[in-house]
């Protein structure tokens, strides 16, 4: 009877055992987060561990270039003239737990800085638009939300935008800092057209970005948003290129010689970031005793 009694409950714990590894067994347990930037090429293989329920991904897009300047018109002394404008601030968007196959070959496109492609990623399912080239009197237009496609969406900022410039000032202007996941980029500051003060870049991601460019200097970097490149200071031609990512470039400088010009900064090429969490199922082995 004794012996019954613990063979009894022996079986008890070992279905008990079994049970309890099986409960467990089933429990997915989360693995540390993986991050993928994209900056070039054009498709991405889905990894075998792809979470669909448990993915962020984002982008910004390319910041518009600043425009180069003029001057001419006045004589051989090249005295009246005209600064261009700086260029604008990539948009941001993002797109959560996105449904991929693993193995799957995913398009996406990079927007070139100072380009007119936007940047996207699985065709339409996310796109972030590209801060406007700027013209010789105004400042480009940052990223529209608008045109983006994503579930959180900002726009970038604008560049500074200029007038007909005369003596004795030739003021130049930054361009527009990029949006990023705390909100839009911020606008590059004003210039005073005849005073001499040159224009600061905005900073990108609401100011937790790169910081906007001082006079003749580029744009600040980030993970996500560039800042605006700074207004050109005069007689140099060297112009402020925007920071990555999608940060506008600054304007070029006017030359005080006979129909000189420079070129304007170069705005910074978009960004993919993506960030997913895959689920492991672990495996359990239960081995008997042979007793």
């Amino acid at each position: 009877m004794e012996q019954k009694q613990k063979k009894s409950k022996a079986t008890l714990f070992v279905f008990f055992d079994i049970a309890m590894l099986t409960f467990f067994s089933m429990i997915p347990l989360a693995a540390s987060a993986t991050t993928i930037t994209l900056t070039s090429g054009s498709s991405w293989t889905v990894p075998a561990d792809w979470n669909s329920s448990s993915n962020t991904i984002e982008c910004v897009g390319s910041g518009g270039n600043g425009y180069g300047t003029w001057s001419g018109g006045c004589g051989k002394g090249g005295t009246c003239g005209a600064s261009g404008g700086g260029g604008g601030g990539g948009a941001y968007a993002k797109i959560t737990n996105l449904s991929l196959t693993p193995g799957a070959s995913i398009p996406y496109v990079i927007g070139a800085g100072g380009s007119t492609v936007p940047t996207s990623f699985n065709m339409n399912s996310l796109v972030c638009d590209y801060g406007a080239k700027a013209r010789l009197s105004a400042g480009g237009s940052g990223g529209s939300a608008a045109s983006s496609t994503g579930a959180v969406k900002y726009s970038g900022g604008a560049g500074g935008s200029n007038i007909y410039d005369y003596p004795p000032s030739y003021g130049s202007f930054g361009g527009g800092g990029a949006a990023g996941p705390h909100g839009p980029g911020n606008n590059a500051s004003p210039a005073s057209i005849n005073t001499g003060v040159y224009g600061v870049g905005g900073s990108g991601d609401a100011g937790f970005g790169g910081a906007g460019g001082s006079p003749g200097v580029n744009g600040g970097s980030s993970v996500y948003s560039g800042g605006g490149g700074g207004g050109t200071l005069p007689n140099t031609a060297a112009a402020a290129s925007g920071g990555n990512y999608g940060g506008g470039g600054g304007d070029g400088t006017l030359y005080t010689t006979d129909n000189g010009a420079s070129g304007g900064g170069k705005g910074a090429p978009g960004v993919i970031i993506i960030t997913y969490s895959s689920l492991v199922v672990p495996t359990a082995t239960l081995t008997a005793s042979p007793n």
